[in-house]
């Protein structure tokens, strides 16, 4: 109700993958507001991780990551790989195009777009929208890594459970 009454959301913008909706659920659907989806995954490696076997998996590979001293090596190749399919991928470009496109139908009418966390590719799209916009690239940058402010306490449990699964703070 706040969304609409107090925003006048028009238009909701699901960049969830299809993974993520099977986990989460669908969206509210609010009447007066037209909901479209753009579904991305980040990565193949993405949806295969959150599966039961991807999981075991994970943790066995983090254990020797981790004990080859690497520390956030792979982190960094996987999040770079990452974010440059968003740019490079077929479904990388048909959501960016997607989310341009329902940006100018709108027709200056409020617009909430989301994914899961609200960090990659909610991230992303908002760098570029911000880009056209004509705002500073400081200030973009500045933005984007508030997410690592916001998101401290979920990425905190991330290497509790890391810990706990593997034994090591490395």
């Amino acid at each position: 109700k706040k969304l609409v009454n107090k925003y006048h959301l028009k238009k909701d913008i699901d960049l969830r993958s299809d993974s993520d909706l099977d986990r989460d659920g669908e969206d509210v659907k609010i009447p007066g507001v037209e909901y479209v989806r753009y579904p991305y995954t980040l990565s193949p490696i993405d949806t295969y991780l959150r599966s039961t076997a991807g999981l075991e998996l994970a943790i066995d590979h983090a254990k020797e990551l981790l004990a080859l001293d690497l520390h956030l090596s792979f982190t960094n190749v996987y999040f770079e790989g990452g974010y440059m399919s968003i740019y490079s991928s077929e479904d990388g470009l048909a959501m960016v195009r997607g989310f341009f496109h329902e940006l100018l139908d709108a027709n200056g009418d409020t617009v909430l777009f989301h994914c899961s966390a609200g960090k990659d590719r909610t991230g992303n799209m908002a760098m570029l929208l911000l880009e056209v916009l004509g705002v500073d690239r400081k200030t973009i940058i500045e933005d984007f890594a508030l997410t690592n402010e916001y998101t401290a306490a979920a990425r905190q449990n991330s290497y509790d459970r890391i810990y706990d699964l593997t034994g090591s703070d490395a």
